[in-house]
């Protein structure tokens, strides 16, 4: 379909990044580093969130003067100070990668105690894995002793893999799936 012809109003052509939030920003870069294999590109130590509405990251000289990105700005704090007087949102988080992927990982401005799974449902972040890391993690949940907070699986994702499932270090439920034959791997037929 042309352009012209769509009928929503924008076309999403990808995923540019994820964010997922964190009491304890190093200890969540520990585990997704150590555990899922991220590279962590960079950390963001801000004390206020000014970046994300006036722009981030932009050099010293090149210095933008937008009223209306600093009204919302100055709108966001006033909120945010209307349930925490006197204090001021940070900014922390760290850009990790993975193959294409990048997720951002959001220290909370306030901790919370992570949800319990019960309270989240299904909802989850799914990330892709080798079929050889799927067994391997199958191995290290029915070992017992890897640290992992395993929570389901391996499920089958017929006809294109299997899942696993569990928790990261702040309570986040994330999928972790293979992509597999499955149909010619019991013998059936596609």
């Amino acid at each position: 379909m042309a352009v012209s012809e769509r009928t929503s109003v924008v076309q999403v052509i990808g995923l540019h990044h994820a964010g997922l939030p964190c009491n304890d920003l190093d200890r969540a870069v520990e585990f997704y580093t150590r555990v899922l294999g991220f590279e962590h590109l960079r950390s963001n130590k801000s004390p206020d969130d000014r970046g994300h509405f006036l722009g981030n990251a932009t050099p010293p000289e090149f210095q933008v003067d937008d009223p209306a990105a600093q009204a919302d700005y100055d709108e966001y704090v006033a909120s945010f100070q209307r349930q925490y007087p006197g204090e001021t949102p940070a900014s922390n988080f760290a850009r990790m990668r993975a193959g294409n992927f990048e997720l951002v990982l959001f220290k909370r401005l306030k901790p919370t105690d992570a949800p319990k799974q019960t309270e989240v449902g299904i909802f989850h972040t799914s990330l892709h894995v080798s079929k050889a890391d799927l067994d391997r993690l199958i191995e290290l949940k029915e070992q017992g002793d890897s640290g992992i907070n395993f929570h389901n699986g391996p499920v089958l994702r017929w006809p294109h893999g299997r899942a696993m499932y569990l928790l990261d270090t702040e309570g986040n439920y994330i999928e972790l799936e293979s992509e597999e034959d499955l149909p010619a791997a019991f013998g059936a037929a596609h």
